[in-house]
């Protein structure tokens, strides 16, 4: 798959300040789209990359316009990930890809547990989707043979304070 034309669902952090820079300059016509003004001033300096202030839920794109819809750890953010899902599939052309990383029911376990045993539970944290309840709301969407694969990663700090450090 060449791809020509990509999207970027909140397009800042590592996204932002280094992959769209480089591919701008392959010559891939990026849109970005965010809704922190700070983030979009920063990313405004950037050749080759039209930055966009709207609403994931209702992209302003044409249907069947782009090779690519690119979204790394923002779709749980959303209220409502399925309308993103939606309106990812309408974006697309037909053989497009959407690729997203979003964190699993597993995130924050520990501190999930950590509450509880405090009596502290339930209200301290987000809840996360379950990857298989992801591939179902893209074959709802209409997303032919998704593709899903999880990571565990597990970061151990020495203490407390090397934790905030981070």
């Amino acid at each position: 798959m060449t791809v020509q034309a990509l999207v970027v669902l909140g397009g800042t952090g590592f996204v932002g300040s280094h992959l769209l820079p480089r591919l701008a300059r392959d010559g891939h016509r990026i849109t970005v789209l965010t809704r922190n003004r700070e983030q979009h001033r920063a990313l405004a300096v950037t050749p080759g990359v039209r930055l966009v202030n709207a609403d994931v839920r209702r992209l302003p794109l044409a249907g069947c316009s782009l090779d690519l819809v690119w979204s790394n750890l923002m779709l749980h953010w959303c209220g409502d990930p399925l309308a993103v899902l939606r309106e990812s599939f309408r974006v697309l052309e037909v053989g497009g890809l959407l690729m997203f990383a979003v964190p699993g029911p597993d995130t924050f376990r520990e501190l999930r547990r950590a509450f509880t045993d405090a009596g502290l539970p339930g209200s301290h944290h987000q809840r996360f989707i379950d990857l298989h309840d992801w591939g179902d709301m893209l074959v709802g969407c209409g997303f032919a043979d998704p593709v899903m694969d999880m990571e565990m990663l597990t970061i151990t700090y020495p203490d407390f304070a090397a934790l905030l450090a981070e």
